[in-house]
């Protein structure tokens, strides 16, 4: 079962050391930061200082299907299949091209009772990790995406060197935090079928 903390080249978020269990423990035991004496609270993460990214959200794909699962829905682009994998510490779905494997989307639910601070966390042992990884072009970035509470996202090149990474961690309206991670060959990404897949991803409990 793959770690979903990945930019690297396999499948989801696979290959960065870390797990999703250490960012929830992170998140338990320190996301709300300090407290100085005048009451001030200080995160445990610094906030992405990068440029902000405005996510568009996509409500058709020609010749799509929806795709639900998990409270989650997602438009699949034409002959791509889905795969769903589950452990205890989180649930993955994969959405692949059937013509390149480097072009695909995975989304994963993180945490179910998280908060602006567990997205921060989240996003920021994903870059560090990816760092570590062997990633290049790496920025850490704000995001707006209409209809998530919260967002932050991470755009790099994996360390295959040939192929284009968005990886979003949001905050849902039921407090869930979700990644959603697109990859593409590189200099096709924004205009990729895996982007628009991933623009899709809706909450529907």
């Amino acid at each position: 079962m793959m770690n979903p903390l990945h930019i690297g080249t396999s499948l989801g978020r696979a290959v960065w050391p870390v797990t999703v269990a250490m960012m929830v423990t992170l998140a338990a035991v320190g996301c709300t930061g300090e407290t100085d004496p005048g009451g001030t609270t200080t995160p445990l993460m610094p906030s992405p200082t990068g440029e902000l990214l405005a996510v568009d959200p996509v409500d058709q794909i020609r010749g799509a299907t929806l795709y639900e699962s998990d409270g989650l829905s997602v438009l699949v682009p034409p002959k791509w299949q889905t795969k769903r994998y589950e452990n205890d510490d989180y649930v993955q779905i994969l959405v692949v091209s059937p013509d390149d494997s480097r072009t695909m989307v995975s989304i994963t639910i993180e945490a179910t009772d998280g908060d602006t601070n567990t997205v921060e966390v989240s996003s920021q042992i994903a870059f560090s990790s990816a760092a570590m990884g062997g990633a290049t072009n790496l920025a850490q970035r704000p995001a707006q995406w209409p209809g998530w509470l919260y967002a932050t996202a991470i755009t790099a090149t994996a360390d295959d060197g040939n192929t284009d990474v968005v990886s979003l961690t949001m905050l849902s309206a039921t407090h869930r935090v979700i990644g959603v991670v697109a990859r593409a060959p590189a200099g096709t990404l924004l205009d990729s079928s895996a982007y628009q897949s991933a623009r899709s991803l809706k909450e529907t409990k």
